[in-house]
């Protein structure tokens, strides 16, 4: 029989939605300033975006042999310098995590008409790095709006002045979206021309041999993390930034799905309705999340922080379709990638 009373709400310093890479280095961070901290994530798992799994490959000299494969992000992008460290990189070899080098100059590409020769895939890179330059020249050009225009347009526009073939501006729009397109995981024609400006970190880039669980079960490592938490509710004593109050956070407690899958596991659904306390809270909650409006915020996005609810509503949501293939025989030369000296 259920109690009339509800249970008062449990208290920590701060409270951390979502248990993603975000909230665990947020989490992390803040439990070794000394503070009390509870993360609270909706699905059965952590990790968010970054998800290993184990996957059996049959080869004929380690037949079953179970490979961690990345469900969502795999790469350490910049293993960064003395003077722009990636910390990720950092983290990875500190646990003694092998990473492969992914060597870009050495890609194999096929077509309808079978595999293109080394000649025909520089060729296509040539024409790339010419619009590259192009696209430069337009973000640094002295009408601002030039740096808005959409990637797919600024193409079209470059292949029309410069006259390209028809197979010439295929080849271009295979090559923006293999480097473009994959890379940050959107369509050209939503991509302003201003997407050339994120910062880069120096060195190559590499995949974790084991996956990113690895370095998600270190972050977690003595972390109070509530799975099966969905966020339902998030309510000020005061507005955020005024310096007084704090903080309360309605969760429901879905119950386990039988095999650990399904819409249980993964949050929503019926469930006990638990509330906890905290002088402040760290909101890391996926941007589909936070658009859709499941989380009710008092007072309102909208009214508490203007600025940050128009990003969430102009910022876009891709969908990123990975394929994984098993193969006899490595094709990773390297097993692991040590820093340069007197990198870290």
């Amino acid at each position: 029989m259920a109690s009339p009373h509800p249970a008062p709400p449990e208290t920590a310093d701060v409270l951390v939605l979502g248990a993603g890479i975000a909230g665990l280095s947020a989490a992390a961070s803040l439990r070794s300033a000394g503070m009390r901290v509870v993360v609270l994530e909706a699905r059965h798992r952590i990790g968010g975006r970054l998800h290993t799994v184990p996957i059996g490959v049959s080869t004929p000299t380690n037949p079953g042999a179970p490979y961690a494969v990345d469900m969502g992000g795999a790469w350490v992008h910049g293993i960064g310098g003395a003077n722009a460290p990636n910390h990720l990189y950092a983290l990875a070899s500190q646990l003694g995590l092998g990473c492969c080098v992914t060597d870009y100059t050495d890609s194999v590409i096929y077509a309808a008409q079978g595999r293109l020769t080394d000649g025909a895939v520089a060729d296509i890179e040539q024409l790339y790095h010419g619009f590259e330059q192009h696209l430069h020249s337009l973000l640094h050009a002295p009408d601002p709006r030039l740096a808005l225009m959409p990637i797919q347009a600024a193409m079209e526009a470059y292949s029309r002045e410069r006259r390209l073939t028809p197979a010439q501006h295929s080849n271009l729009a295979f090559a923006v979206s293999n480097h473009m397109e994959h890379y940050w995981a959107g369509e050209a024609r939503f991509m302003g021309v201003a997407a050339l400006e994120e910062d880069v970190l120096p060195g190559g880039d590499v995949v974790l041999a084991a996956g990113y669980g690895g370095i998600v079960r270190q972050l977690a490592a003595g972390l109070d993390v509530r799975m099966r938490h969905e966020v339902l509710a998030v309510q000020y004593d005061a507005p955020p930034g005024a310096g007084a109050g704090g903080v309360t956070v309605t969760a429901r407690i879905a119950a386990p799905a039988a095999e650990g899958v399904g819409p249980a596991a993964e949050g929503g659904g019926g469930g006990a309705v638990r509330q906890f306390r905290a002088r402040a809270v760290v909101v890391t909650l996926p941007l589909g999340v936070l658009r859709s409006g499941a989380v009710a915020f008092s007072p309102p996005l909208e009214l508490a922080d203007p600025r940050k609810a128009a990003a969430i509503g102009r910022l876009g949501v891709a969908v990123y379709n990975k394929t994984t293939r098993g193969f006899y025989h490595s094709a990773c030369a390297r097993a692991d990638h040590s820093p340069p000296k007197g990198e870290s």
